[in-house]
């Protein structure tokens, strides 16, 4: 290997041994924030842990490779905490070498360290971007997928500068294939660049290898997850698409993460950089079709998170100071790196910090999710307590905190009922009552996005009178009544009533 390559990998293994490291030292997962979040991710965990098939046995639109990392070393022994923490750890680790090879055969000096750097940091960060200082692993998936498309696109965007068909072909086909195994969303908002990419500059050998790489995923997971897994995903899919429950985590309409004051900046970017693209002439052309490609889905990508943070920015950035001429100075491209490193800038640098802080954070205000499962905390006082609000105009109840204290109560009091061995569909926004001391929903659906997600399974419904979403408490109750489903209720207090599902 050239020195440049040393380099880079140097730089890599550092980042790597830091992130394991402060690993090491925080002695489990603390989080401080979105505790339904981290209920959700909790739950898909153990029950793929304890050898469930996602989507088989179980429903998420989240794909399985977003959850395998911290479920095989929760296999492998460790505790539901430290299988979270070192998961983070093994993602970056999985991400560095794809990294690496792109980084350092289309990018030259700094801009090789800085992106081989960014992508494992990306993947090991403890928030999912934003510039809350609250470390929380909700939506990790968002981050992972981030860091699996970096390099592909980079590969797809900028010619080699040493070609080597079969590396490339075996990053872009893995890491698309993982994107499609993680969270759609990326892979659909990026496949047609990659593909066009690829295509513009004749890379038919690079194309080839991807697919093959891409087909041997999808052989191993068929291997490891049976036949039936690829119809439940594409099921779960559907569902989700279909259902109008949450098709989107939506703070704002696709339009609006294009043009409203807080995106537009990214947006403006991404326009002007193709516009200097154009203004190169024909040796550009390859690469601004490319671009015009990944802008559009990276935009998507972004509207499909929560949040909406453009990290998209921080690949853009390395890309276009690749691009730049070395003379003049300041120039088009040179405006618009800087530029999208600045916007971007102070999310970028609350990921890269987010590791230090469990380190920090005082351990006393923290205690343990659940009373079964190790290494695992959250912030006593948001335990304490539910809190609602009542909606004025509907009269409705919305639960807006103490999903924990919730669930302990809910099942405390379905045990003192001679009730807690029975399998639970709840009536709300989450199912996950079985993760303390209740009994698992065979077919259920730890978090809803429709239809009627183990109801087979489901011997008691538990109706909440403060749901934390109304609108999904009354289309669950619709849904069992079309359904022809009989509940017999046996039980009622100031927190909720609960049926009996009558075969």
């Amino acid at each position: 290997m050239a020195a440049e390559q040393w380099k880079v990998l140097g730089v890599i293994v550092a980042v790597l041994v830091v992130l394991a490291a402060l690993t090491g030292l925080s002695g489990g997962l603390y989080f401080v924030k979105h505790e339904v979040d981290m209920l959700h991710l909790v739950d898909l965990v153990l029950r793929r842990a304890g050898g469930g098939i996602p989507h088989v046995d179980y429903h998420t639109p989240i794909g399985a490779l977003a959850f395998e990392p911290f479920a095989a070393l929760k296999r492998a022994g460790l505790s539901l905490g430290e299988a979270l923490a070192w998961g983070q750890v093994l993602v970056a680790a999985l991400v560095a070498p794809g990294a690496w090879w792109a980084a350092t055969r289309r990018l030259d000096g700094w801009l090789a360290i800085g992106f081989a750097a960014a992508v494992p940091l990306i993947a090991g960060a403890l928030v999912y971007g934003a510039t809350g200082t609250g470390i929380s692993l909700s939506m990790h998936y968002n981050r992972w997928a981030w860091a699996v498309a970096f390099a592909p696109l980079l590969i797809a965007a900028l010619p080699s500068k040493r070609p080597a068909a079969v590396g490339d072909g075996v990053v872009v086909g893995v890491s698309m294939a993982v994107l499609a195994l993680m969270k759609i969303t990326y892979f659909v908002g990026f496949a047609p660049a990659v593909l066009a990419g690829l295509a513009l500059r004749r890379e038919w050998r690079v194309l080839s290898v991807s697919l093959i790489a891409g087909l041997a995923v999808c052989v191993l997971m068929t291997l490891g997850y049976g036949v039936g897994f690829w119809m439940a995903y594409l099921g779960d899919l559907r569902e989700i698409s279909s259902s109008g429950v949450r098709s989107a985590p939506v703070e704002a309409a696709l339009s609006h993460v294009v043009i409203w004051p807080k995106y537009v900046g990214a947006t403006l970017v991404g326009i002007g950089t193709l516009w200097w693209l154009r203004k190169q002439g024909s040796t550009m052309a390859a690469v601004l079709l490319t671009m015009t490609l990944i802008l559009p889905g990276a935009i998507y990508a972004s509207y499909q998170n929560y949040g909406h943070d453009p990290i998209w920015l921080i690949w853009w950035a390395f890309v276009v100071l690749a691009l730049r001429p070395r003379e003049p100075s300041l120039n088009g491209a040179v405006v618009a790196g800087v530029a999208a490193l600045v916007l971007i800038f102070p999310v970028a640098v609350n990921m890269v910090l987010s590791p230090v802080r469990p380190l920090v954070q005082p351990k006393a205000k923290f205690e343990p999710l659940l009373a079964t499962e190790d290494k695992i905390y959250g912030v006593s006082a948001r335990f304490k307590e539910e809190t609602g609000k009542v909606r004025l105009g509907s009269g409705k109840c919305q639960l807006i905190g103490g999903a924990v204290a919730r669930m302990r109560r809910e099942v405390e009091t379905l045990k003192a009922a001679g009730l807690g061995e029975k399998p639970v569909l709840e009536a709300d926004l989450l199912n996950v009552q079985w993760l303390f001391g209740g009994v698992p929903l065979d077919g259920g659906a730890p978090w809803y996005f429709g239809g009627l997600p183990g109801v087979e399974a489901a011997q008691l419904v538990a109706v909440p009178k403060c749901p934390a979403v109304p609108e999904t408490r009354d289309m669950i109750l619709s849904k069992l009544e079309a359904a022809g489903v009989v509940l017999m209720p046996v039980l009622q207090d100031d927190m909720m009533d609960v049926f009996e599902v009558q075969r």
